[in-house]
């Protein structure tokens, strides 16, 4: 599963270089089921990417792969690999049809990365390389409203502060193949014992927004949900680099026996 230099050189949208910011646009692609199976041929095309596979622990039964790009012309390079037009095409994976209300039932969707609505994004980019599961939560926000989105943003960044709650998340902005005003925030956690804390966290802090802030949420935001899903090695085509902090994880390697 590592990538070759040349690859790396000629299209670099690994996490490790893009500058220690995580990567412009995501391209994320679904398929109904919890089939931990890779989403599409990575490996065979050697693609000089990341990608991350995903299964719900909670919600609609689905897989997800998570493609790291720096631009459109890194999505466009590896359709063309997978989609050659005088061969066999490898479209988005899996036919079957996603059942999805919030999403929609698209395979696949374009999202950009929102650096104004993220919460200490740095740390989660660190902590991707190690998470066993991504919180992931999805805002479709009113008609009209969707430049009120980064205020929620601030609003939702000051509550965390004020707790110190440790989950930070990398956001989206759904670009296509999601109803407009659709955002993803995904935090990556080692364990789910992270939202114990959280909960202990806000129990101690108290709940809720000021009253303006509550208001403006309400005007804005039209849907907010949650989902849990796990990291899934079998179905991600990582670097060596991004998988050093925990290769064998990455790798499938078994530990020694007790």
């Amino acid at each position: 599963m590592r990538l070759p230099l040349l690859a790396c050189v000629c299209l670099t949208c690994s996490f490790a270089q893009s500058g220690g910011e995580p990567p412009q646009l995501l391209q994320l692609v679904r398929r109904a089921g919890g089939d931990a199976r890779p989403m599409r041929p990575y490996a065979e095309l050697q693609a000089p990417l990341n990608v991350w596979g995903l299964t719900t622990l909670t919600g609609v039964s689905e897989a997800w792969a998570l493609e790291a790009h720096d631009s459109f012309a890194s999505i466009e390079e590896l359709d063309k690999r997978l989609n050659p037009v005088d061969g066999p095409r490898a479209g988005n994976g899996d036919n079957g049809f996603v059942a999805d209300e919030v999403l929609g039932p698209s395979k696949a969707m374009v999202a950009i990365y929102r650096p104004d609505a993220s919460y200490r994004p740095d740390q989660a980019l660190k902590a991707l390389a190690r998470a066993r599961y991504v919180h992931v939560t999805i805002y479709r926000v009113r008609p009209g409203m969707e430049g009120g989105f980064a205020t929620v943003a601030g609003y939702r960044r000051n509550a965390f502060d004020t707790m110190n709650l440790d989950r930070p998340d990398m956001a989206y902005q759904v670009l296509a193949g999601a109803p407009s005003g659709t955002y993803l925030l995904l935090a990556p956690m080692t364990s789910l014992r992270v939202l114990d804390e959280g909960i202990s966290r806000r129990e101690a802090g108290g709940r809720g927004h000021d009253s303006t802030a509550s208001k403006t949420m309400s005007e804005t935001i039209l849907v907010r949900e949650q989902r849990l899903l796990r990291v899934e090695p079998a179905m991600s085509w990582v670097s060596d680099e991004f998988a050093a902090p925990d290769l064998d994880f990455w790798r499938m390697r078994s530990g020694p026996k007790q």
